[in-house]
């Protein structure tokens, strides 16, 4: 997005607020909070010339309060061009949320547009500070069409990382998706696989997710599979029920298929003893030893 154009478009958006009788004493403490919402064509996240504004697209002002809660403050809906604008009257941090229409989805997140990524028509910004009057610009990118997460848990057998079609699936696996900006993770859509050991996740915004699993008790993740695909166990092995993939990215349209392949979990016992006569058995009297660090490798 060309700074030229948002620059000229905030100017015309304080001015028309100013005609529509909105003291300029009234945003000395606080500010005004304006942008666009387009149609982004080509999903690369940026505002380019040719791109339309998205019309009546609903815009929330939300009041972040000191005890963290968000409160929504007064909604509007965007003009024909795509812009929209609100006077904030007290310094503070907010946030924008953002319903566009119900076969649209917002575009990645993080150049020109504010909003998160989301599963389906609905989103937010993160919370953003506006004081002493200032001009705060944010801005959403919307696009069509359907990008989606597919799964197949299954039970990996001959420990391989493949998966064949005679190993069982895997019911009740918590399959959550999560998308990390600046180290925070935030968690877009969650399902739990059916019956089949199968679920997907649709009508989501393109740009790099990971999923966590967290699998049914005595299940652990298995060997990592070749290839990232639903043939594949694409989970990092774990030791315990929680579960890891690596950053995939989700394209502007299709999908993503990924595997959980888990392992059944065991147990390991024995006993260290003192074997005083070196015959590699323990003899009666041969007392045992404390204290012993055992290690178990794979």
């Amino acid at each position: 997005m060309k700074n030229k154009r948002f620059s000229i478009l905030a100017a015309l958006l304080v001015s028309m607020i100013l005609l529509l009788g909105i003291c300029p004493a009234a945003l000395a403490s606080g500010g005004v909070v304006s942008g666009i919402v387009w149609v982004d064509k080509d999903a690369d996240g940026i505002c380019n010339n040719g791109e339309r504004g998205f019309n009546a697209v609903k815009v929330t002002l939300q009041k972040v309060e000191n005890d963290g809660s968000v409160n929504n403050l007064v909604s509007t809906w965007t003009e024909k061009d795509g812009s929209y604008a609100f006077a904030v009257v007290e310094d503070g941090q907010y946030l924008l949320s953002f319903v566009l229409h119900d076969d649209y989805r917002f575009t990645r997140h993080g150049l020109e547009s504010s909003a998160l990524p989301a599963k389906g028509n609905e989103s937010y910004t993160l919370p953003f500070t506006v004081s002493g009057g200032e001009a705060i610009s944010v801005h959403a990118g919307a696009l069509s069409g359907n990008s989606y997460v597919s799964i197949i848990a299954f039970e990996d057998l001959n420990l391989n990382g493949g998966r064949r079609e005679s190993e069982p699936r895997v019911r009740n696996v918590l399959v959550e998706l999560y998308y990390d900006y600046e180290g925070t993770a935030y968690l877009i859509a969650s399902t739990e696989t059916d019956k089949n050991g199968e679920n997907s996740i649709s009508h989501l915004s393109p740009g790099t997710y990971y999923i966590k699993a967290t699998l049914p008790d005595n299940f652990v993740a298995g060997p990592l599979g070749e290839k990232v695909s639903s043939f594949y166990n694409c989970m990092q092995p774990s030791t315990d029920e929680t579960c890891y993939s690596f950053d995939f990215e989700l394209p502007q349209k299709g999908g993503v298929s990924l595997g959980i392949g888990v392992v059944t979990t065991g147990s390991l016992s024995g006993s260290v003893w003192h074997d005083a006569n070196g015959n590699q058995i323990k003899d009666v009297g041969e007392g045992a030893c404390a204290d012993v660090i055992v290690t178990a490798h794979s």
